[in-house]
């Protein structure tokens, strides 16, 4: 019995999406203007000789996308739901042609934006470098992020944890043509 009041208080205190309010973007808005429809993504693809020189390195190609979304009005918001959702691409070094990806709602936060999976998936941490048109992808704060296998069965994730050479992760901006318009619903 203690168990279902766990769940169910874990249910009642957990939001059901993740809103940003307007005016209350934050960093949030320096990644995207909160304009429906703005995106941006970011990627990298490790190649042979960094991942010789770091060989507990496991992630091969990583991608991080992240949109902005204005929802239609509906009977709890009657301006409409606004949202920044995030979609993580993974490759890891023993599955090169795998892509394993996961996604969810991202957060402002204290120099940094929090990106989480839905039902305890983890998630990251992400904070411009000092570079103009890189960022850090950390997944060291978080512990890990669960990801699926594109195209496959939910049964088949894998946790990218932090380990020796897969804590954060530098990426460079893509052009704007090459990043996907991500909605979770």
């Amino acid at each position: 019995m203690k168990a279902w009041a766990a769940i169910i208080l874990l249910v009642l205190a957990t939001p059901a999406a993740a809103e940003v309010e307007p005016g209350k973007e934050g960093n949030l808005a320096e990644f995207v203007k909160p304009e429906p429809g703005e995106r941006v993504c970011f990627a990298r693809t490790y190649d042979a000789a960094h991942l010789a020189k770091n060989p507990k390195q496991t992630v091969s190609a990583i991608k991080f996308f992240l949109s902005y979304i204005k929802h239609d009005p509906d009977q709890y918001r009657k301006d409409g739901q606004r949202n920044y959702y995030f979609n993580l691409e993974v490759r890891f070094r023993d599955r090169p042609r795998k892509a394993f990806t996961t996604g969810g709602d991202c957060f402002p936060g204290d120099g940094v934006i929090r990106c989480n999976v839905d039902c305890d998936g983890g998630g990251v941490q992400v904070r411009w470098d000092r570079k103009p048109d890189r960022i850090l992808v950390d997944v060291e704060k978080t512990g890990y992020i669960r990801l699926a296998e594109c195209g496959g069965e939910e049964d088949k994730s894998r946790e990218l944890r932090p380990g020796a050479d897969d804590r954060t992760f530098l990426l460079t901006r893509l052009r704007a043509d090459a990043c996907p318009l991500y909605e979770m619903w």
